[in-house]
């Protein structure tokens, strides 16, 4: 090598090596910084870089563009709870800066949070039962686990969803105490032993074994529908008069039944006007007054049910149903203004309802 060229190699290594250029932060580049990021908090949440340049200037380059996303990832990304910048390719080679909430560790979105919350705040079948105070408290800390913007929400849900109660059971005298036993043994599928207060004139204590398979709520009442070795098939349980109600013990162990394959709630009622099953059979209304109509016509009133209307503010309701005891109660009270047509058998039963009643009142039919 000549000696020049020597020594020109020993000056570029004894000289320090040039620093790498940095941007210091203006007032400009924050306020630019601060309205892209404004516009990514705007429906629908994300710009494509053409658009960040419009922003940040017209012949900014890729590598300044780069920076400004940069400073948008310290704004957005690296904090608990704070939404994620993230950047989409398109097939095209175009380029899209998306925000997003994170989702929760093993959990859902902000919408899904939202939609399981109000089916919680829904659940006004509970409400002045034992079950409420649990609903509320799983609300309570559904509330404190998800992110602080949906919590704020969550504080004023009850007053945004509101019911008004009619008719809900009152449970007293150990009714909570019995109410966790029927839950854990219809969760953990163990057969109990039930002492049951009839609803007949004798009002007779009976016990027998019993095998949960469901909790209902209906009409602002909890009913246990399972299968009574006394009866020998499924029936309907309510909670107010069940007395006692305790595991089955077989050598030592509670005893686990096989829940059944073949049943359904949904099979269970299917048909029923109520809760209360009966015989299956074809049932004929006459709707008498326009005002009626429109309060019936948006309502399902049974799976079953079809409206025919006259053209003149009547119509004629019809549906199967199994059983009618509770069909003749409530057009007992939709009396003068739903009358029965057939069958004669429910007919007659509605007949007997309004004499008794008005002779309540010293009325002779």
């Amino acid at each position: 090598m000549p000696k020049h060229s020597k020594r020109k190699a020993a000056h570029r290594a004894l000289r320090k090596p040039k620093p790498k250029q940095t941007y210091k932060p203006t007032y400009n580049t924050a306020a630019k910084v601060a309205r892209i990021a404004i516009r990514l908090l705007m429906p629908p949440r994300q710009l494509s870089f053409a658009d960040v340049r419009d922003v940040v200037a017209a012949r900014a380059s890729d590598r300044t563009i780069e920076r400004y996303i940069a400073a948008l990832r310290k704004v957005f990304n690296g904090r608990d709870r704070y939404p994620l910048l993230e950047i989409d390719k398109h097939e095209q080679g175009r380029k899209t800066l998306i925000l997003s909430e994170p989702a929760a560790e093993s959990g859902p979105r902000e919408g899904e949070e939202l939609r399981m919350a109000l089916a919680l705040e829904m659940l006004n079948a509970v409400k002045g039962t034992y079950l409420e105070r649990d609903v509320k408290d799983i609300l309570r800390r559904f509330s404190a686990a998800v992110s602080p913007t949906l919590a704020a929400k969550l504080e004023t849900l009850p007053r945004k969803f509101f019911t008004v109660s009619y008719g809900v059971k009152q449970y007293e005298g150990g009714a909570a105490e019995r109410l966790d036993v029927i839950i854990r043994c219809l969760v953990e599928q163990q057969r109990m032993r039930v002492a049951y207060r009839s609803q007949s004139s004798d009002g007779a204590l009976n016990q027998y074994a019993f095998d949960p398979y469901t909790l209902l709520t209906y009409k602002g009442g909890l009913y246990v529908i399972g299968y009574s070795f006394k009866r020998e098939r499924a029936v309907y349980l309510a909670l107010e008069r069940i007395e006692q109600a305790e595991p089955v013990v077989e050598n030592g162990k509670p005893y686990v039944f096989r829940y059944p394959d073949e049943y359904s709630p949904e099979k269970f009622t299917e048909g029923v006007f109520g809760i209360y099953a009966g015989e299956k059979v074809a049932v004929e209304l006459s709707i008498r007054n326009a005002q009626t109509l429109a309060y019936l016509k948006p309502r399902r009133i049974h799976p079953t049910q079809t409206l025919e209307e006259r053209g003149d503010g009547t119509a004629i309701l019809r549906m199967t149903v199994r059983g009618t005891e509770e069909l003749a109660s409530w057009v007992m009270s939709m009396a003068p203004w739903v009358e029965v047509v057939k069958p004669e058998s429910l007919r007659a039963r509605v007949k007997e309802m309004l004499r008794d009643g008005l002779a309540v009142y010293g009325v002779r039919s």
